[in-house]
């Protein structure tokens, strides 16, 4: 678990509760792409991935590890009755449809060579998640990590739920 005041210099110590739940908005979207380098070592590529001709929503965020060279697709549960497995699987499908143009953006935005889009892997972030929910990310044609999160006050909890994979 991560705990991080917004101004990430100082790491804290304290407990998530299950039971806090609270919708996802814009201004948490920003929060954690602000700070992803700190929250999980991940550089933001895109926050908002559209086609060339911007008619198409693509992907929600895109984010790279430039040490491993794996592009993320970042994804948030915005509501107790969000069906964001379904919705970032369409994601993921967009994103291969043209794969060439994914890695020939991601590689230059992110100034890395040889991008590994075969070990992509997939993060979604949620006050909360149902064993129902992490039971059906194994049907995800990608690896999904999930992580909790809260904002309290200017505190900022991070922490990475354990599922088998």
């Amino acid at each position: 678990m991560k705990l991080f005041l917004i101004n990430p210099e100082q790491m804290l110590i304290g407990k998530l509760s299950k039971k806090m739940y609270k919708p996802f908005c814009v201004n948490d979207k920003i929060i954690i792409e602000k700070n992803l380098k700190n929250l999980l070592d991940l550089r933001l590529i895109f926050s908002g991935y559209y086609s060339e001709d911007g008619q198409k929503h693509i992907a929600e965020t895109i984010a790279l590890d430039t040490k491993k060279r794996i592009p993320y697709l970042i994804g948030y549960k915005k509501s107790t009755r969000d069906n964001f497995l379904n919705r970032y699987q369409n994601e993921y499908e967009n994103i291969m449809e043209d794969k060439k143009k994914f890695v020939d953006l991601v590689s230059l935005y992110g100034r890395v060579d040889n991008l590994k889009t075969h070990d992509m892997r997939c993060i979604i972030i949620a006050s909360a998640f149902t064993p129902k929910e992490v039971a059906l990310a194994r049907e995800f044609p990608i690896p999904v990590d999930f992580y909790t999160w809260a904002l309290v006050e200017n505190i900022l909890i991070f922490k990475k739920l354990k599922h088998d994979k």
